[in-house]
């Protein structure tokens, strides 16, 4: 035991010590560049733009990759860095360092403007591999040789003669493919584009192969004119130049354009208002053409149709960032136009798909799709021209839907939407990881015949736990941990168990009713024990962590101290002056924080109820102690400075300290109150005898957590989801008026809540030692069970749940003890809040962190009044 004891203790030791070597590196390596910096400049005071440059040698690169290509958040890698650095004098320029180069990112209108306006002896343009895009090419070159270049192909592509015969040309090549595409009835859009616009490059190949060929036929194309040009002296291009700019020309025409009308056709499909009013248009644009070809002189009329086309290459960002420019001392900047186009400052809802936004010009330097200054993306108009064109033929001919609407999008090379990856060598670690598990499992047990449940133990040491904190930190889809597993396993033997390996320990998860009752209603004869992650956290002798007849017998004195109707009604009594109160001082501050506002008044009634203790200093300071102890319940066990845990231990200390000194005065005679503490001192067992001095503790401890804490998340959520259903909002208001005007206004009781109806709507083998996690939260957002579960829908309760579908509080001999208490709390808090006030979302768009409980990001920042106020 004491092996295994020092072996976790040097575990734990590395696996703290790598975090904080890579931090210690992190901070030197920016460190040293600013020094270097500062020793160059030191006379002149120059200052480098604030931001960070990451590890040595690889900067801060993964960490791009990691939001572009994993976490899939590709605003996120310059929204940390606006956060982090945002102030008065944030001009939209930070420092890093990435794939090799030191870097300045520039993401303001100012900024940008600069930069893609400044001569190219201020900034030189460069490409990460020049040869790829052709060193001679027209993105290359500089000076004199790319304005005559950019200015020929302006002519080429982008003067009206030359956009009018490229309508008339490509237009029979898009109906057709639109044909096949009705006539295949189901296709991939980014893959049948792209088909698309490589057959309109077919007469390129062709003419390229013919004049190879030497056949001297004429033409006034791209690629001739290419041939023909000359400089000031006569000279002409060579072979290799001509090469390098119509393959970089092909490569620009078609694959941002095409993932525009993909990402066209994707929005259009979950925006049917839009589609609607663009086809519309385009259809009486049809009729006038009798169904023939438009021309390049009916698109100004066609209003709507250009709206569609720029809130298309907005949302698509056909340019991710533009060229990579050299400061002359070596620095790159890199001008990134996406963080313009997805910034709420310059539009509103960024993320959203609506063309009628461009009803009203943006604001001047805030529309950079195409770059800007003598680098302006030289195919703009072409690429609206193809992109009018097709989206004309898709709305005045076809109709389409999205085979998987809420399909992932990959961010690198392009956005699109795909299906997940995982690296190679990864998924190798990873199946052999499962397969020694499935094999040791199948040794012990080969005679029986016995069987794992279905699932995979991930990677070796640390199993699935990063994909779970994954799914809850960043990602915040709580559910989509346990739905890939649902939607991988599925089948007719599928019991809603799954096997994994989660913060060091084989863990099976259970989210079936059937499977759930069979965990909570076993009894606790060896078959499934309770534990948590760290008992000392939650009281080793809270009723929550001790077993058999000692948890039956305080579980019985805590039912029947606070879920008993007689204990209710005086705690109804009790609590609801505080909440008027808190309400009332709500009002007069007129916008207020709901979580943090409604934590309080539910730990000052829990304080009052359970100890007897009035708000005062002592009481915000246990307030904060209880939040440094929520924090570690969800942190990983790693126990030294600086944790979550470790704090939370500490958090924990003293709150014990503060509530035996409590324990202590009331056995000495100095206060004697009739409340929850001093029913524990009380309790006695069948020989008489009671429950120690830290018994009663952690017992205190455990049951304010409980108390305050989910009751609380409780009534946020209500306030949240009534604020954002107003029908729900207005049955509500109608029931408690009737209520409240029955009681002249004043308190309900106990009695008055039952008639408000309303305001209450295969077999597997699990091995020893391994965890059973009880995943209740899938059977509540489980569309097998409810309809269109994550809706707010208070209706639904007209009829019950199915049976054993509805655990909010567990089940078995561990039901929550305080249920009754917690509704009590909920329906008082909303009848005051229905009669007597009206409040709405300062931020209904909020996001929604769910670790260590689910709350929006700025926890439910509200906008409060009385109801009567106008």
């Amino acid at each position: 035991m004491a092996a295994a004891t020092n072996w976790a203790w040097w575990i734990g030791l590395l696996l703290g010590a790598v975090p904080l070597l890579a931090l210690a590196v992190w901070h030197c390596n920016d460190a040293g560049h600013r020094a270097a910096f500062a020793l160059k400049r030191w006379r002149r005071r120059a200052r480098l733009p604030p931001g960070h440059m990451g590890l040595p040698f690889v900067g801060e690169s993964l960490a791009l990759l990691w939001y572009f290509k994993f976490a899939r958040h590709p605003d996120g890698f310059v929204h940390a860095k606006r956060r982090r650095y945002a102030g008065d004098d944030d001009a939209g320029l930070y420092r890093t360092h990435i794939f090799g180069s030191p870097t300045v990112l520039v993401c303001s209108p100012a900024a940008n403007k600069f930069v893609l306006h400044s001569s190219q002896d201020t900034f030189g343009v460069s490409w990460p591999a020049p040869e790829l895009v052709g060193v001679s090419s027209v993105v290359n070159v500089e000076g004199s040789q790319h304005a005559r270049l950019r200015g020929f192909i302006l002519s080429a592509i982008s003067h009206p003669r030359s956009l009018r015969t490229i309508a008339e040309v490509i237009q029979p090549r898009i109906m057709a493919a639109l044909r096949s595409w009705a006539d295949k009835g189901t296709v991939t859009a980014a893959t049948e584009i792209k088909k698309c616009r490589k057959k309109l490059d077919a007469t390129f190949i062709e003419e390229l192969k013919r004049r190879r060929n030497k056949e001297l036929d004429a033409h006034n194309d791209l690629m001739s004119g290419l041939m023909q040009m000359e400089d000031s002296q006569g000279k002409k291009l060579n072979d290799d130049e001509v090469v390098h700019n119509i393959v970089s020309l092909v490569f620009a025409g078609y694959e941002s354009t095409s993932n525009a009308i993909m990402w066209a056709v994707y929005h259009l499909a979950k925006s049917p208002n839009a589609l609607r009013k663009l086809r519309e248009e385009n259809v009486a644009v049809s009729r006038d053409k009798n169904g023939g070809f438009i021309t390049l002189d009916d698109i100004p009329s066609m209003k709507y149709t250009a709206k569609v086309v720029e809130e298309t290459i907005r949302v698509a960002n056909i340019a991710t960032s533009a060229y990579r420019y050299t400061i002359p001392k070596g620095w790159r900047v890199v001008v990134w136009l996406r963080s313009l186009h997805t910034d709420a400052n310059y539009y509103g809802d960024p993320l959203s798909f609506n063309p009628d936004r461009w009803d009203n010009p943006p604001k001047p330097g805030t529309y950079q799709v195409f770059g800007g200054g003598p680098r302006i993306c030289a195919g703009n108009m072409l690429a609206k021209l193809q992109l009018t064109i097709m989206l004309h033929h898709l709305a005045v001919g076809y109709k389409w839907e999205l085979l998987n609407p809420n399909a992932e999008v990959t961010y690198s090379p392009h956005a699109k939407p795909v299906d997940g990856v995982v690296p190679l060598l990864a998924l190798a670690v990873w199946h052999c990881n499962d397969a020694s598990h499935c094999a040791a499992f199948a040794l012990k047990r080969w005679r029986r015949r016995a069987r794992l449940p279905p699932g995979h133990m991930g990677l070796p040491f640390v199993g699935e736990s990063l994909a779970l904190l994954w799914y809850f930190k960043f990602a915040r889809r709580p559910d989509g941990f346990v739905h890939a597993k649902r939607r991988r396993y599925a089948g007719e033997g599928d019991a809603g168990l799954y096997r994994t390996h989660l913060f060091g320990s084989p863990t099976v998860l259970v989210c079936s009713p059937a499977a759930n009752k069979f965990v909570l209603q076993s009894s606790q004869d060896g078959t499934f024990g309770v534990s948590w992650p760290a008992p000392e956290l939650v009281g080793v002798s809270s009723v929550i962590n001790v077993e058999g007849s000692q948890h039956a017998r305080l579980r019985g004195f805590i039912l029947a101290a606070i879920n008993h109707p007689s204990s209710l009604r005086t705690i109804a009594e009790v609590i609801q002056p505080r909440i008027m109160a808190a309400l009332r001082s709500w009002a007069d501050k007129g916008s207020v924080t709901a979580a943090t506002e409604i934590k309080k008044v539910m730990f000052d009634n829990i304080c009052k109820t359970f100890v007897s203790m009035d708000p005062s200093p002592l009481t915000d300071t246990i307030a904060r102690w209880f939040a440094g102890l929520i924090a570690g319940f969800r942190a990983f066990p790693l126990d030294f400075p600086g944790t979550a845990f470790r704090h939370a231990r500490a958090c924990r200390k003293k709150l014990d300290a503060a509530f035996m000194e409590e324990l202590q005065r009331r056995k000495k005679g100095l206060d004697v109150h009739n409340d929850l503490m001093s029913g524990l001192m009380q309790m006695t067992d069948d020989q008489g005898k009671k429950l120690n001095d830290d018994e009663v503790v952690h017992n205190i401890v455990t049951l304010v957590f409980a108390g305050f804490e989910s009751t609380s998340n409780n009534i946020m959520w209500a306030v949240y989801h009534l604020a954002k259903s107003p029908h729900a909002l207005h049955k509500l208001r109608e029931e408690n008026m009737a209520v409240s005007r029955t009681r002249n206004g004043g308190f309900i009781t106990l009695d008055d809540i039952p008639s408000m109806k309303y305001t209450a709507k295969v077999r597997y083998t699990i091995p020893k030692g391994w965890r059973v996690v009880v995943w209740l939260r899938s059977l509540h957002t489980d569309a097998n069970y409810y309809d269109d579960p994550l809706s707010f829908n208070p209706d639904r309760w007209d009829n019950p749940p199915k049976p054993g579908t509805y655990q909010v509080f567990g089940g078995g001999p561990r039901i929550c003890a305080g249920n009754m208490l917690a509704r009590l709390q909920l329906t008082i808090m909303l009848h005051h809040l229905a009669v007597g006030y009206k409040w709405e979302l300062l931020n209904p768009n909020a996001e929604v962190t769910y670790s260590p409980h689910a709350k929006p990001v700025d926890g439910a920042l509200i906008s409060f009044s009385k109801l009567n106020s106008d």
